[in-house]
């Protein structure tokens, strides 16, 4: 029977924007780096491959292609320079030998010295004794031997593979009339300075390796799913990475599809919530929907950088399980009811599994399997469903308590469950399983009950146990009201007990109704002796007043009773009972005695300052206060006189239009009118007329009272 407002569905939109920004602010990953493997780093466990996998490795296609190129020889090239170059060196060597066996002064000690200080010079102990003891002259024909001995040797090509055998056999290009001692000390002379005369011609061999590159093909890569990528303990190598980037194991996080992929989820989730709102709170403020994202944005989040500080659960803890998710919908209960938070517990069950394994990658590296998953979904959801119908309609922190034992309980039986399915447990797991179930449920009943008291007094959300504190007859508004306006207290009792029945039978929430028809009528303590009820048959002020004025006093009291609910910080679903339960109805008897004067008189000046009843509680009360004044201000209280007077209220409401904003129906309005019909027949039943008493009770009445001993 409510048409949203241009207003109110542009703060809907705008609330489930801001509720899928919430949520894809949880979803996405906390740095752009995502999940690193780099080669040569040990593997923490198994990793398989999520799916088939074909693709061509260009680390072992460059591994074959360096194979291919380093079998390849060098291409030589006879450079004639090596002799001149190596001739030059030894005449270095051979003229400090001369110059050394030429200098007298040196005796022989100083003589051996200087030899051995020679470079290049490398002579074994009977050459070192033959040339310390050489005439310079003598060394002559030794200078000249070597030369044409090395000349001799460079005269053929010397690969680089020879030069040490040519060594070895230098003694043979010295010519054979030269003295063995002579000739061994020649050999030994010349043997530093015998080098490969052939240079690597660099171009030949570049081209000839790099077409040795080009005839290798790529190399195809492939793995079946679930084939082992790696081995648990294993260095990661080139083409394993390569294979983990391929399936979309490792790298950056932010990647398209994965934030195309949030979106999508942040969007839908926000739609669902706000389709769940409508079909079962659809009285839900912005206020409430902003507080239902957080309660499942938070989680998530919290998920999201949980799990990768406590995966891969080797060691087998089960600290996975001690995140009491169940608290948000435990709360949530409180403020919006159950069927919102059991869709919230079974969003955040997944959203814990799409953020902490799919978009975090937990399952990529081997940190969790199949039945983690599953364990993460069955115990955030179930736990929390099991929190929800434990705490709902709480009106004690104590049943927070019972909540957590339930969430406790819940979570052992899941984790009981899996393990007994785990193909890895262990009778040392059940301890772990205990304690984390234990945590689990004690940090659910106390974070819900602490949050649940700040939150509702942040978002300024009414909860239940500030609803009852508010039913307390001992209220210092309502003793106000049995003080000041002792009537006007009797009639709001009455109109509460009629609304909470009434609120019961359709499910709407009774406890609201009933608290909120308690202070519909506060604004009368203004002025009490102006309302019909506190007169007590006593002088009637508006007697003395025009009709206008006597209207106008009576809608006052909707102002001031406003102002007074702001004066005792009630909260805005009990004030909105105020304004809400006459809506804009007119102040009829006064706008009649007007009309009789001045037939042209504006109703409109008549009129309460509204608005119309906005829910279905606020409805409640309008009619169960309608209904009451007409009863109470009818002589004739039989039972057909009141269902009559019950049936014209409801359908002067509905020709009225008070109702339009409200969500009851044609149906909750059938309901409502019998229920009050009822209860009204109840109250206002025919008593027993007695007869006039007795002589003897008369004597009896004049004896003096005494009283039992």
């Amino acid at each position: 029977m409510r048409f949203f407002s241009q207003k109110k569905t542009s703060a809907i939109v705008a609330s489930i924007a801001g509720f899928t920004i919430a949520v894809f602010a949880a979803l996405l990953p906390v740095t752009p780096s995502g999940v690193q493997i780099e080669a040569g780093e040990i593997a923490s466990r198994t990793i398989r491959a999520p799916r088939d996998i074909s693709f061509v490795s260009p680390a072992l296609t460059a591994q074959r292609q360096d194979e291919a190129a380093a079998a390849v020889q060098d291409s030589l090239l006879f450079d004639p320079s090596v002799a001149s170059s190596q001739q030059s060196e030894l005449n270095t060597l051979l003229s400090s030998i001369r110059g050394i066996l030429n200098d007298t002064s040196l005796a022989e000690n100083s003589r051996d010295a200087a030899l051995e200080r020679v470079e290049q010079l490398s002579l074994s102990d009977s050459s070192k004794d033959l040339l310390r003891n050489m005439d310079p002259a003598a060394f002559e024909p030794i200078e000249t031997e070597a030369r044409r001995a090395l000349a001799a040797i460079f005269e053929q090509t010397l690969p680089a593979a020879l030069v040490q055998e040519t060594r070895e056999r230098a003694s043979t290009y010295v010519s054979p009339t030269i003295e063995r001692d002579e000739s061994t000390l020649i050999s030994e002379v010349v043997r530093p300075f015998i080098v490969s005369n052939l240079a690597v011609d660099a171009g030949r061999t570049n081209i000839a390796r790099d077409a040795a590159r080009a005839g290798i093909a790529p190399v195809q890569v492939t793995f079946a799913r679930n084939q082992v990528i790696v081995e648990q303990d294993a260095p990661v190598t080139g083409e394993a990475r390569e294979a983990l980037i391929e399936a979309g194991l490792v790298g950056s996080a932010w990647k398209l599809e994965i934030i195309a992929a949030g979106s999508l989820l942040a969007l839908v989730v926000a739609v669902t919530v706000a389709a769940g709102l409508s079909a079962f709170r659809p009285d839900a403020s912005v206020r409430q929907l902003f507080a239902i994202g957080i309660a499942i944005a938070l989680p998530v989040f919290v998920m999201k950088i949980y799990l990768p500080l406590i995966l891969p659960d080797n060691d087998r803890h089960f600290l996975t399980y001690v995140m009491p998710l169940a608290v948000s919908s435990m709360v949530l209960s409180g403020f919006v009811g159950a069927e919102i938070a059991l869709l919230a517990a079974t969003l955040i069950a997944f959203l814990a599994a799409f953020a902490g394994v799919l978009l975090l990658d937990v399952t990529v590296v081997g940190i969790a399997g199949t039945l983690d998953i599953a364990r993460i979904a069955l115990v955030t959801g179930i736990a929390s469903a099991a929190g929800v119908f434990a705490v709902r309609n709480a009106e004690r922190l104590a049943q927070f308590l019972v909540g957590g034992a339930v969430v406790g309980l819940s979570v052992l039986l899941v984790l009981g469950a899996t393990w007994l399915i785990d193909p890895d447990r262990q009778m040392r797991d059940i301890p772990w399983i205990l304690l984390a179930a234990g945590a689990n449920g004690g940090l659910s009943a106390f974070l819900s009950a602490g949050i649940f008291v700040t939150l509702g007094a942040l978002f300024g959300v009414t909860t239940r146990l500030q609803l009852l504190e508010m039913s307390q007859l001992s209220q210092p508004l309502l003793l106000r009201l049995q003080d000041e306006a002792p009537s006007t207290f009797q009639h709001s009792v009455i109109v509460a007990n009629l609304a909470e029945k009434g609120a019961y039978v359709i499910g709407a929430d009774a406890l609201l109704a009933r608290v909120g028809c308690y202070y519909h009528d506060i604004g009368k303590l203004a002025r009490p002796g102006f309302f019909i009820e506190n007169q007590l048959g006593g002088q009637n002020p508006h007697d003395a007043l025009d009709p206008a004025d006597s209207a106008r006093i009576i809608s006052d009291h909707v102002r001031d009773g406003l102002a007074l609910a702001a004066q005792y910080k009630l909260p805005a679903k009990v004030s909105a009972f105020i304004p809400e339960h006459h809506g804009t109805r007119m102040v009829s008897y006064f706008y009649r005695e007007a009309a009789a004067d001045d037939p042209r008189v504006d109703p409109d000046a008549f009129r309460y300052p509204g608005p119309k009843p906005q829910t279905r509680e606020t409805a409640i009360a309008m009619l169960a206060d309608s209904s009451e004044a007409a009863v109470r201000s009818n002589p004739d209280h039989s039972p057909e006189s009141i269902d009559k007077l019950v049936d014209d209220v409801f359908n002067e409401r509905l020709s009225e239009g008070q109702l339009n904003e409200s969500d009851l129906t044609l149906r909750n309005l059938r309901d409502l009118a019998e229920s009050y019909k009822a209860t009204l027949r109840a109250v206002y039943h025919p008593r027993i007329e007695y007869p006039a008493p007795t002589e003897a009770e008369l004597l009896m009445r004049r004896l003096p009272f005494r009283a039992s001993k």
